[in-house]
């Protein structure tokens, strides 16, 4: 009797093993799989790492190797990350929202309201998910050098039910993306300084006055040191953490702007910021490379001459790029003249631009090397391939909204986006059949 009830143990596991394998992920419940483990298991960073190449390998089980697909056109998440098998990210458009979604099916999980725009890519560390709200308007002049009409906080959300576990106000926009470092959460906003953060209960650790603003520059740390970029003065700060002093600070060759809105990148003790450049009284694309270690200019690219972007009201937004590196490559879009670019990281000289293959759209969102090409979205609402060796244009995918500032991750082979309007996961062959 006991080898027969063994039997029909065996019989119904197996049974149950053949229908797993035969449900496609959108059958799936996410919850109840032990696949979330299999996935980043947090994000502490705009970026996901240094060099801002938002690649993911990760080995799914077998009934989850088929690339992911879905489309939320409820809810645009501006910036997001993948992490555990979720998809978490903020709404720029009333009403604001922090959202989780399942990143196997693009299902709802949780939905809480925050008082202003959420411009960062939630942070998720330890089950809490932080995120920064404010607005890109000034409360007066904006020589005054606050930034953010407010509401402004910094928030602590539980991952698994989206309760606000803490929140911090700030006299400032929070629209940088804090970042982890050893159990610290750094953030920089509009509030002219730099502020420490236990993550776990918002409590603040330490200040930092510094005399510029920053706006969507969300700060990387390498080696103990933390760099951004700030307005007014426009210029490049490197801060020693956990002490919160200034290390250096570096002003830019023909800088007029930008500097505040570019996420440094870094690889190699060299780090590579976009900015907007004044030549000959005209407005240029600008990149620069600096020595992490001293600050020095080692080199700075004129990329050309265009237009800043503005938004409906006539003011200046999304003024600069995502600079990524990969293998020794800088790729960078531009918004100030719609092309993409690739540079050696050492010497800045550029390798190839798309201006050669084809126009395209202002590019404020990183791209993504993946497989020898990268990806990049742009303000038409193109997804743009372009062959990482000689930059020519292979192919155009159309998507109805525009794309945005932020870095999009790849996971399974499939690309998670997120818009103003709507959020994606795209298959990678659905792009282009060579990926």
């Amino acid at each position: 009797m006991m080898k027969f009830t063994r039997w029909i143990r065996l019989v119904t596991a197996l049974g149950i093993m053949a229908i797993l394998l035969l449900i496609t992920p959108h059958e799936l419940n996410p919850g109840t799989l032990p696949h979330r483990k299999l996935w980043p298991h947090r994000n502490l960073a705009f970026g996901h790492q240094p060099n801002h190449n938002g690649l993911i390998s990760i080995s799914l089980p077998m009934q989850l190797t088929r690339p992911i697909s879905w489309t939320d056109p409820t809810k645009g998440l501006m910036q997001i990350a993948v992490v555990a098998g979720a998809v978490y990210g903020g709404t720029v458009h009333s009403p604001y929202t922090v959202d989780k979604l399942s990143a196997l099916t693009g299902r709802l999980e949780w939905s809480v309201s925050v008082p202003n725009q959420v411009m960062t890519t939630p942070v998720v560390y330890h089950g809490v998910v932080i995120v920064g709200t404010g607005n890109r308007d000034w409360p007066g002049p904006q020589s005054s050098g606050i930034r953010g009409t407010g509401p402004n906080q910094v928030l602590g959300l539980s991952a698994n039910t989206g309760k606000i576990l803490w929140s911090i106000n700030t006299p400032g926009e929070n629209m940088p993306t804090p970042v982890i470092n050893h159990g610290v959460l750094y953030q920089v906003g509009g509030s002219d300084e730099v502020l420490a953060i236990n993550p776990l209960n918002g409590k603040i650790l330490q200040k930092l006055a510094i005399p510029s603003y920053v706006s969507m520059s969300s700060p990387e740390i390498v080696n103990h040191v933390m760099y951004f970029g700030g307005a007014l003065p426009y210029q490049l700060y490197a801060i020693e953490i956990p002490h919160l002093r200034i290390a250096f600070t570096t002003t830019l060759p023909s800088s007029l702007g930008g500097i505040d809105d570019c996420p440094p990148a870094i690889a190699d003790g060299i780090l590579v910021i976009d900015y907007e450049g004044l030549i000959d009284n005209q407005i240029h694309a600008m990149a620069a490379g600096v020595s992490v270690h001293t600050g020095k200019v080692l080199w700075a690219t004129d990329l050309g001459p265009g237009s800043i972007p503005r938004a409906t009201d006539g003011s200046p937004t999304n003024a600069a790029g995502v600079p990524i590196i990969h293998r020794n490559v800088v790729y960078l879009g531009s918004p100030v003249t719609s092309t993409l670019y690739a540079l050696n990281l050492q010497n800045g000289k550029i390798l190839w631009s798309t201006s050669d293959s084809g126009s395209i759209g202002r590019i404020t969102m990183a791209p993504i090397w993946v497989d020898g090409h990268i990806i990049a979205g742009d303000s038409l609402g193109d997804i743009i391939v372009v062959n990482a060796k000689t930059g020519h244009i292979v192919s155009t995918l159309k998507e109805p909204t525009p794309f945005v500032p932020g870095v999009p991750q790849i996971v399974n082979g499939s690309l998670f986006i997120g818009t103003k309007l709507a959020t994606y996961a795209i298959p990678l062959e659905s792009i282009d059949a060579h990926l």
